[in-house]
């Protein structure tokens, strides 16, 4: 054996040994513990829900209440109690907080998965930091997340969307929506209302079956897609991308190749 090759072996083993560690042992449950709380929503104007590490699941629900449960994890034990889910009302607001301490390390993960049921027609405010969201069925407002991908369905509401990385899947929303994203992907489907994509830094951006305007006012990169537009198809400032569009029933103005 020569000397080049007796120098790949420590980077062949290294190799070797991460591909055999399971994919949990690298961390952010190895301790578990439920977290559940409940409220009434008789009378209440709003719904705020702010959540952080981990994934949110929010649907509508049969009653007149919020009801919160969730598994809290964390890779040291004495962290876990830590790990809080806050349900209270103040006034006419009902509040789902979690509340979790800074991490120190990579080997100090913590997270709460939650999942939130509450009435669908009581106007619903979310910020998350990061995991995954997924919200079906409710009267949605306000979306403000960080990191993770979204996946919208069958709501309702003039909602606002802030993202900051993760793709954004929105379909079947009855109102108008505006959304505001960093880096991700899109996806815009079966609006009834206008869309409106006030700034798009990379991605793709693809809006189909909307029944009013869709507005993109400024987007950095990624081609723009869309058809059946009821209304009027206007992009502002486009960077670099291919725009398509078709079956757009109102007026069309797009930026021209020089």
């Amino acid at each position: 054996m020569d000397r080049r090759s007796f120098r790949t072996l420590p980077v062949v083993f290294l190799v070797l040994l991460l591909t055999s560690i399971p994919v949990y042992a690298w961390g952010g449950c190895d301790h578990r513990a439920d977290r559940s709380g409940k409220v009434s929503a008789e009378g209440v104007s709003r719904i705020e829900i702010e959540a952080r590490a981990g994934d949110l699941d929010v649907r509508a629900g049969t009653g007149n209440e919020v009801a919160a449960r969730g598994v809290a994890c964390a890779e040291k034990s004495r962290r876990l109690d830590d790990i809080r889910l806050v349900t209270e009302r103040r006034g006419d607001v009902v509040r789902v907080i979690v509340e979790m301490p800074e991490t120190r390390g990579w080997n100090d993960s913590v997270s709460l998965d939650l999942d939130v049921e509450v009435p669908a027609d009581v106007p619903v405010e979310i910020q998350d930091s990061s995991g995954d969201l997924d919200v079906r069925g409710v009267h949605l407002t306000r979306l403000d997340d960080s990191s993770g991908d979204i996946n919208v369905r069958d709501t309702t509401g003039e909602l606002r969307v802030d993202d900051s990385s993760g793709d954004v899947d929105l379909t079947g929303h009855h109102g108008f929506v505006r959304l505001d994203d960093s880096s991700g992907d899109l996806r815009i489907r079966d609006i009834d209302g206008s869309v409106l994509v006030d700034n798009d830094s990379s991605g793709n951006i693809s809006v189909h079956h909307v029944s009013g305007s869709v507005t993109v006012r400024r987007d950095s990169s990624g081609d723009i897609r869309v058809s059946d537009i009821g209304g009027d198809f206007e992009v502002g400032r486009d960077g670099s991308g291919d725009i398509d569009y078709r079956d757009v029933r109102g007026r069309v103005d797009v930026p021209t190749d020089d």
